[in-house]
C-alpha cells in the first residue's frame, strides 16, 4: 500500500443550529482555537490542512476569508500542507490569484496545494459583485483559463494569455514557487461530462466526496477522460473528502450524536444507528454510506473501501469540533493502520 494522507478540513465558518452540515456543533468562530487545532494536527501527523473559500456561508453567514486564513496558517505551522478545498475561479482575478498563491508558497517553503472549482455559491457572488453565469459549460472554461494562467505565471519569465475570459500582457510572477514546476493543482470536480475533462487535462489531483460505489464510478470516468486526452491516470492524486465522526465505543458515539442532535437538531443521524448502512436507503443512511460514522475499528474498515479503489488522500470535517476529541482519537487509533 502507497502512502495515504489526512488532512482536516478547517471549520472556518460555524454550522449549528442547522445553518450548515460540516459542522453542526460549532457555535461562534474562535480563530485561535481554528489555528491552535491546525498546529495540532500537525503535531499529531497529519498532512494537511484545507480551508473553503466563501464569502457568506454558514450560521449568519459569517465565514472567514480563505487566503488570509491559509497565510495565517502557514506562518502559523512549519510542515503541514495548506491548501484550497476549493478557491472558486471568480473571487479573484486569476492572474492575481497566481500572483499570491507563488507568495504564499515561497513563505510556506513550498507547502501549497492550489486548489480550484468553478464555483456554485450564486447568491454570495451576486452579493459580492462578482461574475455569476448560469451555464457550467461557462464555468468550467473560465476555471481551465484560471489554470492556464497561474500555470503560465509560475513557470514563465513573461507570459501573455489571451482567452475568452481572461488575458494578461507581459505578467511578471516573481518570485515564482518554490515548488516545481509548480504548487500542485487539485479541482474539486463531480459533473462527468465538463469537470471530469478538466480534471484529466489540466490537474494533478482531483476531490470529491460521496459514497464508495458513486466514487468508484466517477474516477473509472475519469480514468476514461485521461485515456481519451493521453493522460497517465496514474499521474493524477485521487481525494475523497467528507463527515467523520469517530468515538472509542458505541456508547460514546450515541452520546456524541446526541451532542450534534442538541446544537443541530435535524441533523441526518440518529442515536440508536448501525455502523453499516441498511439496505433502506432514507436520508440517515445515506449520510452513513457517504460519511464515515463509528468507533475506529469501523472507521479503519470504511477508509479501507475507498483506498482500495484508489484514494489516496482524505480530507476530513470532525463532526465534533470544536472538541478535539476525534480529531486526538483518529491520530491515534486510525492513523497507523495506514502510516
Amino acid at each position: 500500500m502507497g502512502r495515504i494522507e489526512f488532512g482536516w478540513a478547517l471549520p472556518t465558518f460555524a454550522g449549528s443550529r442547522d445553518s450548515h452540515i460540516d459542522d453542526p456543533c460549532y457555535e461562534e468562530l474562535d480563530w485561535d482555537l481554528t489555528r491552535d487545532t491546525a498546529v495540532l494536527c500537525e503535531e499529531l501527523g497529519f498532512d494537511s490542512a484545507w480551508v473553503a473559500d466563501h464569502l457568506i456561508l454558514g450560521r449568519d453567514g459569517e465565514i472567514l476569508e480563505a487566503w488570509t486564513v491559509m497565510t495565517a496558517l502557514a506562518a502559523a505551522t512549519r510542515r503541514l500542507r495548506i491548501g484550497s478545498l476549493v478557491l472558486c475561479e471568480a473571487h479573484r482575478n486569476p492572474a492575481l490569484a497566481a500572483k499570491m498563491a507563488a507568495t504564499l508558497d515561497v513563505i510556506s517553503k513550498g507547502r501549497l496545494d492550489y486548489g480550484l472549482g468553478a464555483g456554485w455559491h450564486k447568491a454570495e457572488m451576486q452579493a459580492y459583485g462578482l461574475p455569476w453565469n448560469e451555464k457550467p459549460a461557462v464555468r468550467t472554461a473560465r476555471m481551465v483559463e484560471c489554470i492556464k494562467i497561474a500555470k503560465l505565471l509560475w513557470t514563465e519569465p513573461k507570459p501573455s494569455f489571451q482567452g475568452r475570459y481572461h488575458e494578461v500582457k507581459d505578467a511578471i510572477c516573481d518570485p515564482k514557487p518554490v515548488q516545481r514546476p509548480h504548487p500542485p493543482i487539485w479541482v474539486g470536480a463531480w459533473g462527468e461530462k465538463l469537470m471530469l475533462r478538466a480534471v484529466a487535462r489540466h490537474a494533478d489531483g482531483w476531490n470529491a466526496g460521496g459514497p464508495v460505489d458513486v466514487f468508484q464510478h466517477k474516477l473509472e470516468v475519469l480514468k476514461q477522460h485521461c485515456k481519451d486526452v493521453g493522460r497517465d491516470p496514474g499521474s493524477i492524486k485521487v481525494s475523497w473528502d467528507g463527515h467523520i465522526l469517530v468515538a472509542p465505543t458505541k456508547d460514546a458515539l450515541r452520546r456524541q450524536i446526541e451532542r450534534i442532535k442538541l446544537l443541530s437538531p435535524q441533523y441526518p443521524l440518529e442515536t440508536e444507528i448501525a455502523e453499516r448502512p441498511m439496505p433502506e436507503m432514507t436520508a440517515k443512511h445515506d449520510f452513513l454510506k457517504s460519511n464515515l460514522v463509528g468507533t475506529p475499528d469501523h472507521v479503519i474498515r470504511r477508509i479501507q473501501e475507498y483506498v482500495d479503489i484508489g484514494v489516496t488522500h482524505f480530507m476530513l470535517w470532525f463532526l465534533d469540533f470544536p472538541s478535539r476529541k476525534g480529531i486526538e482519537l483518529f491520530a491515534k487509533e486510525v492513523m497507523p493502520s495506514f502510516k
